[in-house]
């Protein structure tokens, strides 16, 4: 049996965790059956249950069926205990949604950017507004998904909101409220809507891509967001895939060749340069699925990639392509996703 070491608090929050994603995954189970499936003591369960129920995170919802000896109490997660709020921003509109910590949607609402305020005005004017249909005390985590790169909580190679380059968000939002705020990456939450519709038990690894007026990527390794070093991994934008030198604050390499093929039309010239990307992210990951989200192509357009990648690599070695709409709605559920995941996610604990 594994030994771990850890202090007695975190222990505590540890079997917190266990308890409560037990009681998430079966609603209505009883402490024996979490005990069972967990593997804790029933004494332990016993403690941490009463603990949550008093911090309102769970419910007793009733009385299990008779099957003989003592009725046991039944226990659900409290949906209601908080909200997530989360905003996705694309071009000048801001995605809204509030849910319950269970992601049930309780308010969705699509803002326009006020020419006269600034980007952070704007975005502070928009949780304002937002947060007063409800009790803001009660909210767990606020995220934003921003079109640029985070690295500890500041924003880098954003230029569609370049007000917003080096800034440190979280502290931004932070000031005003006393709860948990993430900063993710646009992409990184469009890939998270995105694993819920295209990923199953035989696609476990998957390559987001997504093109509009630039480029984006993300990466999912064993169904999770693969989060690198610097938070560069998938800025596919400056992929090295000719003679190229960039200047400062110039697009990367991959981003120029877009621009010119939009510029002139060129589709032919897109689905050239998709071709190259998706052979380099095969080389490098081997992936289950490839995803490509985008309006400039279409899922008649698939063979015609099929066949510039053959140019390269063998067929055996290209995974299924998929042509996939770019969705707000689904981006944003990404974010939400992922909020959700930091108020599940559990104390790291390290083996002796």
């Amino acid at each position: 049996m594994d030994t771990y070491v850890g202090k007695p608090q975190t222990i505590k929050k540890v079997n917190e965790n266990i308890v409560l994603n037990a009681i998430a995954s079966s609603p209505g189970v009883s402490q024996v059956q979490i005990a069972d499936s967990t593997g804790l003591s029933l004494q332990t369960v016993n403690k941490v249950v009463r603990s949550l129920e008093e911090k309102g995170s769970v419910i007793c919802t009733g009385i299990s069926t008779y099957t003989g000896g003592r009725r046991a109490r039944v226990y659900e997660v409290n949906e209601n205990k908080g909200y997530i709020v989360c905003i996705y921003i694309q071009g000048d509109q801001f995605h809204c949604k509030i849910t319950n910590i269970m992601e049930k949607e309780i308010i969705s609402q699509i803002y326009h950017r006020n020419q006269d305020l600034d980007w952070s005005g704007n975005l502070l004017k928009v949780l304002e507004t937002m947060t007063r249909k409800i009790d803001a005390e009660r909210i767990e985590i606020i995220g934003i998904a921003v079109p640029g790169t985070v690295t500890n909580n500041r924003i880098y190679n954003i230029p569609a909101i370049p007000e917003w380059e080096g800034m440190d968000l979280k502290d931004l939002i932070s000031r005003k409220y006393p709860c948990r705020v993430w900063i993710e990456n646009d992409i990184k939450s469009a890939t998270m809507g995105a694993c819920s519709q295209f990923l199953h038990e035989n696609n476990q690894n998957m390559a987001y891509i997504s093109i509009l007026d630039h480029i984006g990527s993300a990466i999912i390794i064993n169904r999770k967001l693969y989060n690198s070093c610097n938070s560069f991994a998938g800025e596919l934008a400056y992929m090295a895939l000719g003679e190229y030198n960039r200047k400062p604050n110039q697009c990367g390499c991959a981003d120029a060749i877009l621009a010119q093929a939009l510029e002139t039309g060129n589709k032919d010239g897109i689905i050239t340069l998709v071709a190259r990307l998706l052979v380099n992210i095969c080389c490098v990951m081997d992936p289950d699925l490839m995803v490509v989200a985008t309006p400039h192509l279409s899922k008649d357009d698939i063979p015609k990639i099929q066949s510039e990648i053959s140019n390269y690599i063998h067929s055996d070695y290209v995974p299924a392509i998929i042509i996939d709409d770019v969705i707000a709605e689904k981006n944003l559920d990404g974010i939400i996703s992922l909020c959700r995941n930091k108020i599940e996610a559990a104390v790291q604990i390290i083996k002796a």
